[in-house]
């Protein structure tokens, strides 16, 4: 599905497709680009209700949109949720999920 061109083209994506997998790399190499992030970020924490709603096909470009939406104390750092939601050129969602970091407190 994602490296054999005649297996993907018989399948109901009728063309290969990023894996899901790579999809989520990229979400969190787009957080990266966020300075608060990198400067705040101890550690991933874990991912929920993930999801891969569409395909991403190869030249696609993507995006991501994330909210925080909780917050939890944990002493001198805390826990932080997002809600992610990956977007392709067209506008269409492609991949959801929630997201929790460690994070440092200011």
């Amino acid at each position: 599905m994602h490296t054999d061109k005649e297996f993907a083209g018989k399948s109901i994506f009728k063309q290969r497709i990023a894996h899901g997998a790579l999809t989520f790399s990229v979400m969190t190499g787009l957080w990266d680009q966020l300075a608060l992030l990198r400067e705040t970020v101890i550690a991933f924490y874990g991912v929920d209700r993930m999801r891969f709603i569409s395909p991403v096909h190869i030249n696609d470009t993507i995006h991501l949109e994330m909210e925080v939406i909780k917050k939890q104390d944990k002493g001198k750092d805390g826990l932080v949720t997002l809600s992610n939601e990956v977007i392709n050129q067209k506008n269409e969602v492609v991949m959801v999920c929630q997201t929790v970091l460690l994070m440092k407190k200011k």
